[in-house]
């Protein structure tokens, strides 16, 4: 993985403990929140999304070099 896909993928991992921290000294119950965590939890779900396409997209690099080294 290339270190600015790597370097944008830390920057939301980021993004979403910020959100987690604030939420948390806001408290629970604070309307405000409600945006924050909404960001957070979209955050979180499509996080484990672009790690598994970045780590496919990898593979089928590799193996796409792989095949052509050997002609």
């Amino acid at each position: 993985m290339s270190k600015s896909r790597v370097r944008r993928i830390e920057c939301l991992r980021k993004r979403a403990e910020h959100l987690r921290k604030r939420i948390e000294e806001r408290g629970i119950e604070d309307p405000r929140g409600s945006f924050d965590k909404a960001e957070m939890n979209a955050l979180l779900w499509a996080l484990p999304i672009l790690e598994g396409h970045m780590a496919a997209h990898f593979e089928l690099q590799r193996q796409l070099f792989k095949e052509t080294d050997g002609f």
